[in-house]
């Protein structure tokens, strides 16, 4: 998979003639931000079968590994103003890509990558299998926006959760090595999940939607620009 580094000297290079010139037009940032967004829109209309069915999974190439990422502790409220007395703890999570049931969120679980905590979309309801009326034991998770909060006896909840989400914005996703320290995206060496069938797809549509009024340098305005830095 190409870096973001790559990913925009591809965007910029092809329309003006494989001419180096940052004289036009939008930035590095913006040109990725583009390039995401297609790319968004991409996986959601793949997401789906030609029968309109969705399919059971997505390709793991769009998904980031965010490693050991701690929880922080706060009571149930998350409000400093008002306190029920119920310890749980809570992560902030990128945002994701807009998948239908939430498979935005690829895996939430322990740090060994394969015990899940089950992720609820609302905790109505979430009552013991077997006794009425009585909250079940074990600990569970709801997300709420952007925050994963979770319950159950605070003893054992981990202080470490391992998560692997597909970004909305993965140039922005920040991930923590095995030293627990956080780590931010780098443009230039950590490759951008994408897959590639849909990465020409992705370029053509940057180029048509956002590009096509842009005037490029010609080879002389290159030339000119060049003499006049030396």
């Amino acid at each position: 998979m190409p870096t973001a580094s790559e990913i925009v000297f591809h965007l910029r290079n092809p329309p003006a003639g494989g001419q180096s010139n940052r004289e036009y037009g939008f930035s590095d940032r913006e040109l990725l931000f583009h390039y995401g967004v297609a790319r968004s829109a991409l996986i959601i209309s793949r997401y789906f079968t030609q029968s309109g069915r969705q399919r059971d999974d997505i390709t793991p190439q769009y998904q980031q590994d965010l490693g050991a990422v701690p929880l922080v502790e706060c009571d149930i409220t998350d409000t400093i103003n008002v306190s029920w007395g119920v310890p749980i703890k809570k992560v902030v999570i990128p945002k994701v890509v807009d998948l239908p049931r939430n498979k935005g969120v690829v895996f939430f679980g322990m740090p060994d990558k394969l015990t899940t905590i089950q992720l609820n979309e609302t905790s109505y309801g979430q009552l013991n299998k077997y006794k009425r009326y009585k909250k079940r034991n074990g600990i569970w998770a709801e997300e709420i926006a952007d925050t994963i909060y979770v319950y159950g006896d605070i003893a054992n909840i981990p202080c470490f959760v391992n998560i692997r989400v597909i970004a909305e914005r993965p140039e922005q996703v920040v991930r923590y090595d095995q030293n627990g320290n956080p780590v931010p995206f780098n443009w230039d060496t950590d490759e951008y999940p994408i897959d590639t069938a849909i990465a020409e797809s992705c370029y053509r549509m940057v180029w048509e939607d956002i590009l096509p009024n842009i005037k490029f340098p010609t080879g002389d305005e290159n030339k000119e620009i060049k003499n006049t830095a030396t």
